[in-house]
């Protein structure tokens, strides 16, 4: 997964996860896979976006 700062300030969006995904999320965190969650969940989104075709959409 590319590891990306955004590069200005987005908007703040509160989600409910189970509490398992916490768990791995936390994990990536201290692994430095990412600096904090909302890096990985940035990435996470961007991906996900990336492959429904919605990247870059407006």
């Amino acid at each position: 997964m590319n590891k990306t700062a955004p590069n200005r300030r987005g908007k703040l969006v509160n989600v409910a996860i189970p509490a398992s995904w916490l768990v791995g999320l936390d994990q990536l965190v201290q692994e430095k896979e990412y600096a904090n969650r909302s890096a990985a969940v940035r990435d996470a989104i961007r991906d996900l976006l990336k492959l429904h075709g919605k990247w870059g959409a407006q």
